[in-house]
Order: structure tokens, then sequence, then C-alpha cells
């Protein structure tokens, strides 16, 4: 006999998942030239469900007003700064919240952790740790809207952009491991910790950018706030990300360490180095910088 379908439970939520720059610790721009980016910024979508047959609507609309008909996705990196804005203006006006981590690597370099090393990989344990930092904000804000409008925890389906040298295998076990050390009280530093109520093994999912229009609405997100914070790259841009303040989620009426989370942490250390035109954005959503 074959092994039975795995089936997915009714969600309630869908959060689309991006990346950009890369989380090699080795040598870093600028300490070590050509090495890897400054920065890895992960960032995400939420919407409710229910919208999410409105999404391949919702990308041909941003499309439609830039004039940008070529090819078959919206490649927000690729825009000019002016059109970025547009896209990104035009994004904050969806249903839907936005999350962005953004790690400063230099205060990382050469940093190693032997024992996620062994489990994920020399790259993929800070690749994942960084997944962690930001489905610890998703799964709350999932759980706090869920409790509020159904009184109850609902699912959260989990949406990568596929990326090269990532194992989703591997990341799927993590997250099901975070899962099962929050049900039981066992996480390792504790200041935030996912929500497990909201976390289901079989809803993951990662797929080309091209082929889901929910990742290439994360793609505005990420690439926005990573364009915004890469001040020494070609593309340093802040007016797209500053666009995107009505849908970056609050907590506590607060963007800060939450929908806008600045790593390493305390804010002093990662704030180590960074340069005044870097400092603008976190500025932007009230860092005390």
């Amino acid at each position: 006999m074959g092994n039975p379908p795995i089936v997915s439970p009714t969600y309630e939520y869908i959060a689309y998942i991006d990346e950009s720059g890369d989380p090699g610790l080795t040598k870093v721009r600028p300490i070590d030239p050509g090495g890897a980016s400054e920065w890895l910024t992960l960032g995400a979508v939420v919407i409710q469900a229910e919208f999410e047959l409105k999404i391949v609507g919702w990308v041909r609309s941003l499309r439609d007003t830039i004039r940008d008909n070529q090819g078959p996705a919206l490649h927000f990196r690729t825009l000019s700064d002016e059109r970025k804005r547009l896209v990104a203006t035009g994004l904050a006006t969806y249903r839907l919240g936005g999350f962005a981590v953004l790690s400063h690597k230099p205060n990382m370099r050469q940093w190693r952790n032997p024992a996620a090393e062994a489990a994920l990989g020399p790259r993929g344990w800070f690749y994942n740790w960084c997944v962690r930092l930001l489905l610890e904000r998703v799964t709350d804000a999932v759980e706090r809207h869920s409790l509020n409008r159904y009184g109850e925890p609902r699912w959260v389906k989990l949406v990568f952009s596929q990326r090269g040298g990532v194992k989703y295998n591997w990341l799927r076990v993590y997250i099901e491991v975070l899962k099962r050390q929050a049900e039981k009280q066992t996480t390792i530093l504790t200041k935030r910790q996912i929500k497990p109520a909201v976390i289901h093994p079989n809803l993951f999912e990662s797929i080309p950018s091209i082929q889901s229009a929910g990742c290439q609405l994360a793609d505005v997100v990420t690439s926005a706030f990573h364009c915004a914070a890469d001040a020494r790259g070609p593309r340093w841009n802040i007016a797209a990300a500053e666009a995107l303040r009505p849908i970056m989620v609050k907590e506590n009426g607060h963007f800060v360490d939450y929908s806008v989370a600045l790593q390493p942490t305390p804010i002093w250390r990662a704030a180590r180095g960074l340069t005044r035109e870097q400092k603008m954005i976190f500025r932007s959503y009230h860092y005390p910088l």
C-alpha cells in the first residue's frame, strides 16, 4: 500500500515570505571587499484567506499603474525609484499586513553556531534563524487577529519564495521543531517565540516567485526595506519603504522590533556601524537612533 495522501487543514491566513541579500557571514561587505551582502532582509505579507483569489488581480493592478507589461511577473528591484514608490503606495491600500526583519550582518561577521551548523549547514543556520525571527512576529499577529475575529487561533499557511541555496525540507523540519519547543515551553532564547496554535506542518509550501502573485507582493515589502537599509548599494531608496507604513503591523501601537525589526538586538548593537543614511529608514519607523 502507498502512503496516505497529505491532508491540509483549512487555513484562514496566508503568509507569503521572501528574502533579499544572502546569509553568508564569513566575509561581509563593506569590511571585506567582494564579501557577502551587508544586509539580509526577510519580509512577509499576510492576508486573510478570503482574499486569496484577489491577489493575481492586485498584482495586475500594480503593474498597470506603472505600465509594466514586459514579462510574466512583477520584479520590484528592477524598477526605477519612482515606479517603486508608486507600487509600494498601491500595495499599501490592500487588505494585508507587512513585516520586515533586517539583519545588519557586519555585526554578525564570522559568527558561528556549531550546533546549528551541524543540523542546518554552515549557511542555512543563519537564514533559518532569521526565518524564526520573522515567524515569531507573523504568528503573533495572526494569533491576535484570529482571537479577535474568531475567538480562537486559526491556521496560517506559509508560502516561501524559492531561492537558491535554501534547503526547504530542512526549513520545514526546523519550523516544526520550533513549534514543538513552544508547545513544551523549551524554546531557547525566549524573548519571543512562535505561536504554535497557528502553525501546522502540512501548511508549508515553497514556490518560484514567478509562479506566485503573493510572493511577488512579499518581494515588494522585502526589497523596499532592503533598498532602504542598503545605503552603500546602488539602489538605495527609502521612499518605497516609507510608503508601506499603512500596512506595516503594529504591536501595542509601535512598529519597532515588530513589523520593522532591526537585528541584532539590543538596538545599540545593531546600530553600531550604521551610517546616517542607513539610519534614516529606521528613524522613519520611530527607532531611537
